[in-house]
């Protein structure tokens, strides 16, 4: 120790350092950490001082020795006051952006945060692609003690093709925008998006989808204007509320489904606009609907409003024959009944930083008229009988328990939904991006819900990435939904009363859902190239459990989905 304290006194820091750190390995004191931490500090190694003046005032608090504590905490508080610090400024538009400080990676959720350093020269990489170009950046900087340094990471090109005007115009460049604005420009007059996918879904309950669709898009991202299409086709071999909008006997048939949407960018705001219809032989369903998009605060808040309306025709029966249904006196025919939406919604997207996306919403949905299955007829029970249905009770058991009554169902004829939504994006490091979604649902037939969604999607190169995939949804009934519906005798004339709202549709008891799977995308082409065509496959598993059902207690389906598109 002494001659530790002689080589401090002869401003020999280095013999000091080798001497302290002797002495601490045959006997580790806190006073030899303290002396040891000023030759640190007068080396220039703040941080490596700062930690050993902490440990110093550890072991103090653990001997309450009062007289080190003293020392050593103003030692704390003065290392800490001197200390350097250095954060980044990331560039906007770059593409897998990887940062180094002193050769040491930097994670690039993590460069706006301040970093504590030593004072003195310091130097900092960084590469990455700009307008399509591998880019480069190196600076060496110099900090002093307290100094809060920023360094503003400005990327140029490293590349034969780029001219001696544009890199005198990148050298008088300030920033990473006015960089990309000297290099040629990779902003192609038009976009174009073609798609293809097959879709295919089994259940428990025998039902069996298959859905082959094809979508397109052209995009002019100098002009501004955007225009896409879609079309679908569900062939499936029953009808199913889980997996298609509304039932229809046991048999084969065809729902037939198209979209167009369009847009145009004025300045600051987009406008956006859909139609879309879908047919069936006893469903047609149309809906039109719009949006406002503005970019706020340098793009980094989005907000959206939108409003989408549907007029839908219900059959009682197959079209073709509901056509040939007499009307009622007020020229109605009862075998085509309405049925309405409107649905105004409003979100805001929020870029959080470069590596972290929010987007947050709400929907209100105003729907109007009876859409009542009308193939789906309810079993009656006798009062004494219905208290003694059990959940899944079989249909043999219950057509022998139930009363000859069997009316068809019959739901309110409106209804308000409510939903709040959450979604968060956040690149975890240069190859992980976790996705969080949540969803709370409620609505004037009293289902509360919530759906928590979540994907851990994972790159194997540039031209591979998989992702696994689970949700879970949970929900309470509609306040008129029972397990057995009881029709007891009118006691004036005898015949039996039938309730006024009556349904056995699974989904709108109590009930749970979880679904695990996960899915692969390859890219086919050169990430760099102009034309980027890739394939997709999804894969998933779901259970539901229902809490309150005839005939079964939980259903098991599989689903998944292979996918072409190509952009150019």
């Amino acid at each position: 120790a002494m001659e530790a304290i002689e080589a401090k006194e002869q401003e020999d820091y280095k013999l000091c350092l080798e001497k302290d750190n002797a002495s601490l390995k045959l006997e580790d004191q806190p006073r030899t950490r303290l002396h040891l931490s000023s030759c640190q500090y007068r080396s220039g190694k703040h941080k490596e001082a700062l930690r050993e003046a902490q440990k110093a005032l550890d072991m103090g608090i653990a001997r309450k020795d009062s007289a080190l504590m003293k020392v050593a905490r103003e030692r704390v508080k003065q290392l800490i006051e001197l200390m350097p610090h250095v954060t980044f400024r990331a560039p906007k538009g770059v593409t897998e952006l990887e940062v180094t400080f002193d050769g040491r990676e930097v994670p690039s959720e993590s460069l706006s945060k301040k970093f504590s350093v030593d004072p003195g020269t310091h130097t900092v990489t960084a590469k990455g692609t700009v307008n399509g170009f591998p880019s480069e950046f190196e600076e060496t900087v110099e900090v002093k003690e307290k100094d809060l340094a920023e360094v503003i990471i400005k990327l140029t090109p490293k590349d034969a093709q780029i001219t001696k005007t544009q890199v005198e115009c990148m050298y008088r460049a300030k920033t990473q925008e006015e960089v990309q604005k000297c290099l040629p420009q990779k902003r192609r007059a038009l976009v174009v998006h073609l798609g293809t996918e097959l879709s295919a879904y089994s259940d428990t309950n025998s039902v069996y989808v298959i859905s082959p669709s094809a979508n397109a898009s052209i995009t002019s991202p100098t002009a501004g204007w955007n225009i896409g299409g879609n079309v679908l086709l569900d062939v499936l071999s029953a009808a199913s509320p889980d997996i298609i909008s509304y039932a229809s006997p046991p048999y084969r048939e065809r729902r037939y489904a198209g979209g167009l949407n369009a847009g145009y960018k004025f300045g600051k705001l987009t406008a956006q606009a859909a139609a879309n219809v879908s047919s069936e032989p006893d469903y047609l369903s149309r809906t039109i609907g719009g949006a406002i998009l503005a970019e706020l605060a340098d793009k980094s808040i989005t907000p959206r409003l939108g409003f989408n309306y549907t007029n839908d025709t219900i059959g009682r029966g197959p079209f073709r024959l509901c056509d040939a249904t007499s009307v009622d006196d007020q020229g109605r025919n009862p075998c085509r009944r309405p049925f309405t939406i409107l649905a105004p919604e409003l979100g805001v997207t929020f870029v959080m930083s470069p590596t972290t996306l929010l987007m947050v919403g709400g929907t209100v949905q105003i729907e109007r008229g009876d859409q009542s299955k009308p193939y789906r007829h309810v079993p009656m029970f006798s009062p004494e009988i219905a208290a003694k249905v059990n959940v899944g009770q079989d249909i043999q058991t219950v057509d022998e328990a139930r009363l000859a009554l069997r009316p068809a169902e019959q739901l309110p004829l409106s209804r308000e939904r409510y939903a709040l939504a959450g979604r968060l994006i956040r690149r975890m490091n240069t190859s992980q991006t976790l996705r969080l979604e949540e969803r709370v649902y409620m609505d004037t037939w009293g289902i509360f819900g919530s759906t928590t969604d979540a994907r851990y999607l994972i790159d194997l190169g540039r031209h591979f990435r998989v992702w696994p995939h689970g949700r879970l949804h949970a929900q309470s009934a509609a306040n008129f939904y029972q397990l057995a519906y009881s029709s007891p005798l009118d006691p004036g004339t005898g015949a039996p009363i039938v309730p006024t709202y009556r349904t056995t549709d699974r989904e709108l008891q109590s009930m749970v859902t979880g679904t695990f799977g996960g899915g692969a995308r390859i890219d086919l082409g050169n990430p760099a190239g102009d034309i980027h065509p890739g394939i997709t496959f999804t894969a998933d598993a779901m259970y539901s459990y229902y809490f309150a059902s005839l005939f079964l207690r939980g259903r098991t389906a599989v689903y998944g989905t292979v996918a072409f598109d190509v952009e150019f």
